[in-house]
C-alpha cells in the first residue's frame, strides 16, 4: 500500500514536471518567435496621440479591459494587433487606477470576484525573473498576493478583481487588459 502511494506520487510529480517544461518551452518559444515575427510585420510601430474609442486614459496610456477570455499568449497577440501590449503596472498610482478601473468598468453584469485578468508580466524565460514584455523591462513595482509568486508552473501575471497579483498558468483563459502608450510631446523630447 505504501509503495503504491509512493509510486502514484512519483508519477504525479513526473507528470507535473513534464507539463511545466512543455508550458515554459511553449511560452518561451512563442516570445522568441513572436519578437522576430513582429519585426517583419511592422516597419514602424503605430503612433497614438489620443486614446482610441473604447479606451480609458490614465497619465500617458490608454487602457481597455476585454470582454473575452484568452490564454496569455493569445491575449498578448490580441493587444499587439491593436497597437498596444498587455498592461504594465509600474507604480502604485497605476495600480490604484487599474484596481478602480477593474471594479467600475470590467465587472458590469459579471460576478467580478471570480474573474482574473492577464497583464504583461512573465517569468517564462528565466524562472523568478519577472519581465514586462514585449518591452523586456524588469518588473520592479509589485502587488503580489501573500504567498505569490508561488509555483514554478505558473509563469504569467494575472490580477484578481481587487488588483492583487497572482502568478497564473499561461494556458488558462482569463479576461485581459490592453495598454496603448501615447506619444506625447514630453515622450518625443525624452525619447
Amino acid at each position: 500500500m505504501v509503495i503504491s502511494k509512493l509510486f502514484r506520487t512519483l508519477c504525479f510529480i513526473t507528470l507535473l514536471s513534464k507539463l511545466y517544461a512543455e508550458q515554459r518551452n511553449h511560452v518561451s518559444d512563442f516570445l522568441r518567435r513572436h519578437g522576430l515575427d513582429r519585426e517583419k510585420r511592422h516597419a514602424d510601430a503605430p503612433v497614438f496621440t489620443h486614446c482610441p474609442n473604447g479606451y480609458t486614459r490614465h497619465d500617458n496610456s490608454c487602457y481597455v479591459i476585454t470582454d473575452r477570455k484568452a490564454t496569455w499568449t493569445d491575449a498578448y497577440v490580441f493587444c499587439e494587433a491593436f497597437g498596444g501590449h498587455l498592461a504594465y503596472i509600474e507604480s502604485e498610482g497605476e495600480q490604484h487606477f487599474i484596481t478602480i478601473f477593474l471594479n467600475t468598468t470590467a465587472n458590469a453584469g459579471r460576478d467580478h470576484t471570480t474573474n482574473y485578468y492577464w497583464i504583461g508580466g512573465t517569468d517564462a524565460v528565466t524562472e523568478g525573473e519577472w519581465l514586462w514584455v514585449p518591452a523586456v523591462k524588469p518588473v520592479k513595482y509589485t502587488k503580489w498576493n501573500p504567498g505569490d509568486p508561488s509555483s514554478f508552473v505558473q509563469d504569467c501575471i494575472a490580477l484578481y478583481w481587487n488588483g492583487v497579483w497572482d502568478d497564473g498558468t499561461c494556458e488558462e483563459k482569463h479576461y485581459f487588459i490592453c495598454e496603448i502608450e501615447l506619444e506625447t510631446e514630453i515622450n518625443q523630447i525624452v525619447g
